[in-house]
């Protein structure tokens, strides 16, 4: 293993764990859920903690008030109440599915969101459909998601004791969840972009330490650790 690739690996996750710097002010989810009217389309940073996701079926091009492909909600939390956010998914090819999408979100993700608040009131959503609805909730639209700290790819050490070569890559995520990051190649060659190969690396963090797993085909062939200093 390359110190210079795992100290890289290291250092993006001390970043992402510890950074705040967010831009804009964040209004409690309980301020916006006790005064709706006041935020009515206007677009508003929330922050919180994500507790639920939600992939929405596929779309069907014959009902106009289904989502788009790669649609999903989830539910974020903070001090003050918990809301739901959703994400519209690929309006330009909406009824056609974009191959190794997935939500931008995991449960455990501390999230900033920036959202367009809709009222409950009775209006048309023309992104959803022509014809006039009546909402009796608070709608949430995602305009960006910040990644603040994510539980993704977070394990403890007992889950890594788990971790074994032989293992399948859904017996990896049922036990231990997605990686911190997946990348092409063996660990020792990894790189974004799939080359010639069945080669995958995925790495997960535990107690100080970054775990590489190496794949070949979906199944675990190397395991190795580095401390990060």
């Amino acid at each position: 293993m390359s110190m210079r690739w795992g100290g890289w690996l290291c250092a993006l996750f001390a970043g992402a764990v510890s950074s705040s710097a967010l831009a804009g002010e964040v209004v409690p989810i309980g301020e916006v859920k006790a005064h709706p009217e006041s935020y009515h389309l206007q677009i508003i940073s929330l922050q919180g903690t994500v507790r639920k996701v939600e992939v929405l079926k596929p779309h069907d091009p014959l009902q106009p008030d289904d989502p788009c492909y790669e649609a999903y909600v989830f539910e974020i939390e903070d001090s003050t109440g918990s809301l739901e956010i959703d994400v519209l998914g690929h309006n330009m090819k909406c009824n056609k599915p974009i191959e190794g999408e997935s939500p931008d979100v995991s449960i455990g993700d501390k999230v900033l969101v920036k959202a367009q608040i809709h009222a409950p009131g009775h209006y048309i959503e023309r992104w959803r459909s022509p014809i006039p609805r009546d909402r009796s909730t608070i709608e949430a639209i995602a305009v960006k998601i910040t990644q603040i700290s994510s539980g993704r790819g977070n394990i403890s050490f007992e889950k890594f004791r788990q971790l074994t070569t032989g293992m399948t890559e859904v017996e990896v995520r049922l036990g231990a969840g997605k990686p911190a990051q997946l990348y092409y190649g063996t660990c020792d060659e990894a790189q974004r972009v799939r080359g010639a190969g069945n080669w995958e690396c995925w790495t997960y963090y535990y107690d100080g330490w970054v775990a590489y797993l190496t794949s070949e085909s979906g199944r675990v062939v190397k395991i190795e650790s580095l401390r990060c200093p």
